[in-house]
């Protein structure tokens, strides 16, 4: 029978430091008061005991490139009470999250039998136990060696320190490369084929050397089907912008919105983002509001709401910057951000059922967001003048960057080329007309904003065979920066998104959208008390 542990942590101390801690065992076993103790007989091989057993370990195979590594050792183990005799087969792999802190994993293989597999039982909790030890032992040990603690002075042998000096001048030599202030950025690519589930993670460190790593998840139509309802479900929690589209509201208003998003975006997490992941997601995460995260989701699973997604901890969506992409990750941030000067913004306010109050008002603030930040060179079209023919007009005009979107929007589901944006006087303005949305034949729209219930919803398209949704389209059209609604939310919910949206965009460097998104997510959930999915709602493509 072979068992099987597994721990981690992030270690507040260098990748050089913590893989010189790993190789030299006996180093830190004398530092730190453990359990397991070793002697250093030859390059790579130890002996020593642990738990009164006796045993032998060796380092099989070292790899380091300067920032990420991993150790294999194998370990002969004779047991104590006559229990006889096993093997432990063990990997330690790490990677420098910045200059003084490294993520580290360690995973370990014991085969057991006889009599021995009651022992493995009865000690597993020990053993689990003693691995959270090993991992503070590694990180006070690498930590009192890069800070040249006094302490370590008396616990070590001549040798030992040799060790060490030896060391340290190799990575004083060294030309010492210090992680650049720029940003994490990341992609994860998820895609299905027949019933499996294909997941592939992307980063490029600040420093520019690459990790990746993947995953793959059987997944049956059933259990698609179960999430799918799922997020029907989360959508009409306390929303009652339902009633506005003639659909009754669930019984599950009652439940409390944050904790049902919580732990649907964990189950999520924990079960599409596991196996090699494990090991790369919690270096994104250290970065936090410093990470852009770009998924690219297969159609098939893109009416998710990824954006609810969470380690445990919190949503990755209001701890990094987060957004979807078509095909392939977005090259130098060009989608993601432009230059504020001197653009053009074009405000659309269409209550054209005589439903959304709002609407006027939330325009109107937005201009006058915009006016005061800066920007002359805005139009609104609202009430009467929200016309079919005076958008089209406008956006032929080549005057503007930004399209912003206020009203109702017509989703089809079984023909989503077909939707459109409600104008006034029964105007219509398609989905396959807003696949064409350049201005004056120019150069596509820097951004454009659906501020409008299932913008961002997809569904299959019958003639096509795709599976659409207003916001792709628009972004396929090469639009840069799309942003849309997965579901319905209130009026006045929708107003508020907006206008911190707009504050945020124009408060940051270069019109940052991905931070905007961010920033806004977390400032509507803050102020509506996470009492609906209003802040969860939109989704941004770049």
């Amino acid at each position: 029978m072979i068992l099987n542990f597994e721990r981690g942590r992030h270690i507040a101390s260098s990748s050089d430091w913590v893989d010189f801690v790993i190789r030299n065992n006996d180093i830190l076993t004398c530092i730190n008061d453990s359990p397991l103790k070793l002697t250093r007989y030859a390059e790579g091989k130890y002996r020593g005991t642990i738990f009164a057993a006796k045993l032998h370990t060796e380092q099989l195979t070292h790899q380091y490139d300067g920032k990420s590594g991993r150790l294999r050792s194998l370990a002969d183990v004779r047991l104590p009470l006559s229990l006889g005799r096993t093997f432990s087969d063990s990997m330690h792999v790490f990677y420098a999250i910045d200059d003084n802190t490294t993520s580290l994993q360690i995973n370990v293989e014991m085969e057991v039998s006889g009599l021995m597999c009651i022992y493995a039982v009865l000690r597993k909790k020990a053993i689990f136990k003693y691995l959270d030890r090993v991992c503070t032992d590694i990180e006070n040990t690498a930590r009192l060696l890069q800070d040249e603690d006094e302490k370590i002075e008396e616990l070590l042998n001549q040798e030992q320190h040799q060790r060490i000096e030896r060391f340290r001048n190799r990575l004083n030599a060294r030309e010492s490369k210090v992680f650049s202030s720029a940003s994490l950025e990341a992609s994860l690519s998820i895609s299905m084929v027949n019933q499996t589930v294909l997941i592939e993670a992307d980063a490029v460190m600040p420093d520019r050397h690459f990790l990746s790593a993947r995953n793959e998840v059987v997944q049956d139509s059933e259990k698609y089907d179960r999430i799918t309802d799922t997020a029907g479900v989360l959508a009409s929690i306390n929303n009652p912008a339902f009633a506005i589209r003639g659909q009754g509201q669930s019984p599950s208003e009652q439940i409390e919105f944050r904790q049902a998003a919580f732990e649907f975006g964990h189950n999520l997490y924990k079960g599409y983002l596991g196996g090699k992941l494990t090991e790369l997601m919690p270096v994104l995460l250290h970065y936090e509001n410093n990470a852009f995260l770009q998924l690219d989701i297969d159609q098939q699973m893109e009416g998710l709401p990824w954006e609810a997604l969470n380690d445990g901890r919190d949503f990755l969506s209001t701890r990094m910057c987060f957004s979807r992409v078509l095909g392939s990750k977005s090259s130098s941030g060009r989608a993601r951000r432009f230059n504020g000067e001197k653009l053009g913004i074009l405000l659309v306010g269409s209550d054209s059922r005589g439903d959304l109050p709002g609407v006027a008002c939330e325009v109107a603030n937005i201009a006058q967001l915009l006016s005061r930040a800066g920007f002359d060179k805005i139009e609104v079209l609202e009430g009467p003048k929200a016309t079919r023919q005076n958008v089209l007009k406008a956006l032929n005009s080549g005057r503007f960057n930004i399209l912003h979107f206020s009203g109702h929007s017509v989703f089809n589901t079984h023909h989503p080329y077909q939707s459109y944006l409600e104008l006034i006087r029964c105007g219509q303005l398609y989905l396959h007309e807003l696949d064409n949305l350049k201005t004056g034949g120019c150069e596509p729209l820097q951004l454009v904003f659906l501020n409008s219930c299932q913008s961002g919803k997809i569904a299959l398209d019958k003639t096509t065979g795709r599976n659409l949704s207003m916001c792709r389209t628009i972004r396929e059209s090469g639009v840069c920066n799309v942003i849309g609604m997965l579901w319905n939310i209130s009026d006045d919910a929708a107003a508020q998104f907006a206008s911190y949206f707009y504050k945020f965009l124009a408060s940051t460097d270069q019109f940052h959208v991905a931070q905007a998104m961010r920033r806004t997510r977390c400032k509507v959930a803050m102020e509506r008390a996470w009492q609906d999915g209003s802040w969860l709602a939109p989704v941004l493509y770049t």
